[in-house]
């Protein structure tokens, strides 16, 4: 409880909850924030307090960041009073008096009108200033019509039956109700109270009673108030009652105090918290690929023969990848191993006079990442890759052409990032830069050219640690194979 002198109407402080604000006013109030609900309640002894619903931006005062050990560090942000008045305007707040309560109301995104509660429970609440648990069990009489009360509720503005409007968002409970300090849920009389038109509350003897000590609530025999759910039988009660009377009891006084819209149904979202890139590199990872693939070589301005086109057909390609989790010294840098066998086949669109004697063309490499963010990598790749090339050579019979596998050394640099992300979905994509570092065989040799290798995927989580995803990409090389008597341009 917090009690503060009396002053002007100006607000002197402000009080924040996960999902309400407070702007307070000379004042002597309580409140009780629900986390398992999601719930705010105020009870105002003296004094007038504002309250205003908040929704998860407005109330996002954290941030979530890494260290140079890749750490998740959660920083506070401090909420300025500056922000918390530009909320008050701009949404409009309820003024809670003395003696009434309100609180927020999930289902309608609002805070409920101001209501009175029992006035027996409010005065015996305001006694208990050091918010001492009851110690013993006697009960208090709820009927305040002959008790000498020292704080009197102000008259409300909300009418005293309730009300639920769920398209203008407005609801207010039944007054003259019992507030739960522990859940702070209000419970509203039920239909067989009665109105007391003197103090303008309904006194109910059959919703609960209060704890003569304390002023605590108390639940009817066999029943408990659940922070989500609302009034639920009790199971560890020793009163052995029928338990379908007590879920009709439970059923009746949830209605009464409209928990389906106070609390709300929440909703059942499967979420899928999947790795991040920058997550990735604190963890080891396989992936496997396998697909089909279309290949395409282009060979012109040959000294010795014409232009020709040779293609694929029915090529696959599978490939395995170790990435190595980062080292503890150097946090933002993952190594990966991997290797890759392909099938291609040129040999249908071949004229005569062209062999090809090897089909499975093998790649090795190894490489590094580097976490730009958590959303970006940078990625430096070294490799042994096999490649086939148009060439010729002499025979006994003659000059021979033939394509020839080569195995050319290569480096790559560049990005992959995520496009875009949602809760399991995923979009990402590469993009690569890099050199041929030529090679000579036989009598002849690849010169050195430059690569280029773009990617994009569009990937799922089936759980946090796997996912699958179907990506396309393109790659062109275009290289220069001579000797001492022909040249030849390949294009890949």
């Amino acid at each position: 409880m917090l009690k503060k002198s009396r002053s002007n109407n100006k607000n002197k402080f402000f009080i924040k909850t996960r999902n309400a604000a407070m702007a307070v006013r000379g004042t002597e109030f309580q409140t009780v924030y629900n986390p398992e609900g999601n719930l705010t309640s105020l009870l105002t002894y003296k004094g007038e307090v504002a309250m205003v619903k908040m929704n998860d931006q407005e109330n996002k005062d954290y941030e979530v960041k890494r260290d140079e050990r890749n750490n998740v560090k959660v920083k506070q942000k401090p909420r300025k009073e500056t922000d918390l008045k530009r909320i008050f305007k701009k949404k409009k707040s309820v003024v809670v008096k003395q003696g009434q309560f309100s609180g927020t109301v999930n289902k309608l995104d609002t805070v409920s009108l101001p209501v009175k509660i029992n006035p027996v429970q409010l005065n015996l609440l305001y006694k208990n200033d050091g918010l001492e648990e009851k110690t013993s069990k006697r009960k208090a009489q709820i009927d305040p019509s002959d008790q000498r009360l020292a704080i009197k509720s102000f008259k409300q503005d909300a009418p005293l039956e309730g009300i639920v409007d769920k398209k203008k968002k407005i609801y207010a409970p039944k007054a003259g109700g019992f507030l739960d300090m522990s859940t702070g849920l209000y419970v509203a009389p039920s239909n067989v109270s009665k109105l007391n038109k003197k103090l303008g509350v309904y006194v109910d003897k059959d919703s609960g009673d209060i704890n003569a000590d304390s002023g605590e609530y108390i639940p009817p025999a066999g029943l408990k108030l659940d922070s989500e759910k609302g009034f639920v039988p009790d199971i560890k009660s020793r009163l052995k009652l029928d338990k379908k009377q007590l879920m009709a009891k439970a059923a009746t006084l949830n209605k009464n105090s409209a928990q389906d819209v106070v609390v709300g149904e929440k909703e059942k979202v499967v979420e899928i918290k999947s790795y991040t890139p920058r997550d990735i590199f604190t963890r080891e990872s396989l992936s496997f690929s396998f697909g089909f693939l279309e290949e395409k070589l282009f060979v012109s301005k040959d000294t010795r023969d014409s232009d020709n086109t040779f293609r694929t057909k029915e090529s696959v390609g599978f490939g395995l990848l170790w990435t190595q989790k980062s080292f503890k010294e150097l946090p933002l840098l993952s190594p990966f191993y991997g290797f890759s066998i392909r099938k291609i086949d040129y040999t249908h669109t071949s004229r005569r006079g062209y062999t090809q004697n090897e089909t499975s063309l093998v790649t090795l490499k190894f490489g590094t990442k580097y976490s730009l963010n958590n959303r970006t990598n940078l990625i430096g790749i070294m490799s042994l890759d096999q490649n086939l090339f148009l060439a010729h050579t002499s025979a006994n019979s003659g000059n021979v052409s033939s394509l020839e596998v080569v195995t050319i050394p290569k480096v790559f640099f560049g990005i992959e990032t995520d496009l875009l992300k949602s809760n399991r979905f995923f979009l990402n994509a590469k993009f690569l830069l890099g050199m041929n570092l030529g090679k000579t065989k036989n009598d002849f040799k690849v010169d050195p050219a430059l690569l280029f290798d773009k990617s994009i995927g569009l990937g799922y989580w089936w759980s946090k640690s796997f996912n699958t995803k179907l990506s396309g990409f393109h790659n062109t090389t275009t290289q220069k194979v001579n000797s001492d008597y022909w040249l030849i341009k390949n294009v890949v």
